[in-house]
């Protein structure tokens, strides 16, 4: 019988950490990221005293406890009440089949309540772990689009020499061009959400089964889960919750017409794939926010795109920027009784799918 400790990191912790360095003894390196752990530990409603990340250790010889698995989880408000997501279960292969995601999530769900509790894209252990702790579990649709594209111009290309464009144009979807130059939209790179910005989020997400505040927008923009680290391999934090990714960035987007807003989308690049993960628009200016997203599939020139937006993955299939388009199906686990929406939808970044 293997001698196990679990040990919980909270906020205030995961902040001390951070502040020495990464070097507090007993500190949660290994457990967690520093950017992660930035971005839990300043989460708008978490308490300093919250328990954050849980990770679970085993006796060895040597006398040096080993980490064989770990989890976290961060608080967002749902409706007006509090509730966690838990963010990333592992388990080292070895120690797989001894119940040890299960003690961890039980440790944290036992704080919040498992009344409180919610997780998404999980893999079929997590799945069944919240099965065993009560929950409803219900699958959601995303839209994955793949095969590269070449890497594309946009409104200046159509100054380009005549030979040059019709390869272009062969390459690409002429229409879908023709909409990129024939647009008069702006866009606004934010990380902030203004007033206007948030008026639309807030006509437009109705529908929404996990609508944002303004406050969880800011702390998504200001607070990203992971940063983009040029030389990975020179990190002493690779691999942790999937921390180190050459090409990451994370951006909120305003699309204006004249000085109208008309749109807001969150974009993000991860490992060469791009996604928006949360998206409103004015609906008559509906075509003009999703060829704002064409073109910036053609500028980065990305091999995948995802959106959970079912008329964006119609409109981005038209193109035919893309030569595959499935559909895969996202696990969302909720406590029983929770009230969801039958019309309502999900967003791409709901729970901690925004990193």
């Amino acid at each position: 019988m293997e001698s196990v400790e679990i040990k919980t990191y909270s906020s205030k912790e995961l902040l001390q950490w951070l502040n020495t360095g990464h070097s507090t003894p007993f500190g949660p390196k290994g457990v967690i990221s520093p950017s992660r752990a930035l971005a839990f530990a300043n989460n708008p409603y978490v308490d300093p005293d919250d328990p954050i990340a849980c990770a679970l250790f085993v006796a060895t010889p040597s006398g040096n406890p080993a980490l064989v698995a770990y989890t976290a989880a961060f608080p967002d408000m749902v409706g007006n009440q509090r509730m966690w997501w838990f963010s990333t279960l592992w388990c080292h292969p070895e120690h797989r089949g001894k119940g040890y995601p299960l003690a961890l999530v039980g440790t944290l769900a036992e704080h919040y309540g498992p009344e409180n509790c919610l997780d998404t894209m999980g893999a079929a252990e997590t799945v069944e772990i919240f099965r065993f702790l009560g929950h409803q579990v219900s699958y959601l649709h995303e839209h994955r689009f793949g095969s590269k594209i070449q890497r594309g111009g946009l409104r200046g290309d159509l100054l380009c020499q005549r030979e040059q464009l019709r390869t272009f144009l062969r390459r690409h979807n002429a229409q879908a061009l023709r909409a990129i130059n024939h647009s008069e939209y702006t866009l606004q790179y934010i990380d902030l959400i203004d007033d206007d910005t948030y008026s639309l989020i807030q006509r437009q997400s109705a529908n929404d089964l996990f609508p944002r505040t303004r406050e969880t927008f800011n702390w998504i923009l200001q607070y990203p889960l992971k940063h983009c680290t040029p030389l990975p391999h020179r990190t002493s934090s690779r691999g942790l919750f999937g921390d180190s990714d050459p090409l990451y960035w994370l951006r909120g987007v305003k699309v204006m017409q004249g000085a109208e807003t008309i749109g807001f989308y969150i974009i993000r690049n991860a490992e060469s794939d791009l996604s928006v993960k949360y998206l409103y628009y004015a609906e008559p200016y509906r075509d003009q926010v999703f060829t704002s997203i064409v073109e910036h599939i053609l500028h980065f020139g990305n091999s995948c795109f995802a959106t959970r937006h079912t008329e964006l993955a119609d409109y981005i299939a038209a193109t035919k920027l893309f030569k595959s388009h499935k559909i895969a199906d996202i696990s969302l686990s909720c406590p029983k009784g929770f009230s969801l929406n039958p019309s309502g939808s999900t967003q791409g970044g709901d729970g901690d799918c925004f990193a």
